[in-house]
């Protein structure tokens, strides 16, 4: 099974952003009372877009991060394991 940053780097862009720019179509579309010309429309279409990529990638760097740290801190009990062995 592929890793959950693989999948949410390949979902994000593919899925989600494509998602939300069509859900804010379709909200905007259909509130009462809206008068959003359609370059407003598209502009807010590519905001949706553009967010939900940002946040994608902001997950993954935070996921990235928590790894690391992660990764510091079994370095660092084997280290001192070791150490405690040697003497």
């Amino acid at each position: 099974m592929p890793s959950v940053e693989k999948m949410v780097a390949l979902l994000t862009p593919t899925v989600f952003a494509p998602l939300a720019a069509l859900l804010t179509k379709l909200i905007t579309v259909n509130i009462p009372g809206s008068h959003v010309t359609s370059g407003q429309l598209t502009a807010l279409e590519i905001a949706a877009f553009v967010g939900a990529v940002a946040m994608g990638a902001h997950w993954l760097q935070g996921q990235r991060e928590w790894r690391k740290l992660e990764l510091q801190a079994k370095n660092w009990e084997i280290g001192r394991a070791s150490c405690r062995e040697r003497v």
